[in-house]
């Protein structure tokens, strides 16, 4: 397994995320990560996975978790939350890899998409933030 920092995280334009694996607690992000959820940095380290997936999408994740391996995998699409409610789509890849205080998941955003229930307005400023 590979170690996961910050400086890694801030390499990246695209959105990244370090969620770490037993807490599911937001451990570290870029700030296109953060624009992409509509918050500050700061605001998203405050969160949780779960603050950011909708809720229809928890089970979900939490069946698929238990099948995460040590190596790069294709995250699928998942209905995601901004801070003001708002639904968009995002296709994810991630890595398991050790961080500071234990395993975290590194969650790359390689797509953005527009939910039809978000607005137009809304999908042009994700496009724009999305660094992918």
């Amino acid at each position: 397994m590979l170690s996961a920092s910050g400086a890694v995280v801030m390499k990246y334009q695209c959105p990244v995320c370090l969620i770490d694996v037993r807490t599911h607690r937001i451990v570290d992000s870029n700030d296109t990560a953060a624009q992409l959820f509509g918050c500050t940095r700061q605001e998203l380290l405050s969160l949780t996975l779960f603050d950011l997936l909708d809720i229809s999408e928890r089970r979900r994740f939490l069946a698929e978790e238990a099948q995460a391996v040590d190596h790069w995998g294709e995250g699928g699409t998942w209905i995601c939350r901004m801070r003001n409610g708002t639904l968009f789509e995002l296709s994810v890849r991630f890595h398991v890899m050790n961080g500071s205080d234990g395993l975290v998941f590194f969650v790359l955003a390689t797509d953005v998409q527009k939910h039809p229930t978000m607005s137009t307005s809304d999908w042009q400023l994700r496009k724009a933030a999305n660094g992918c």
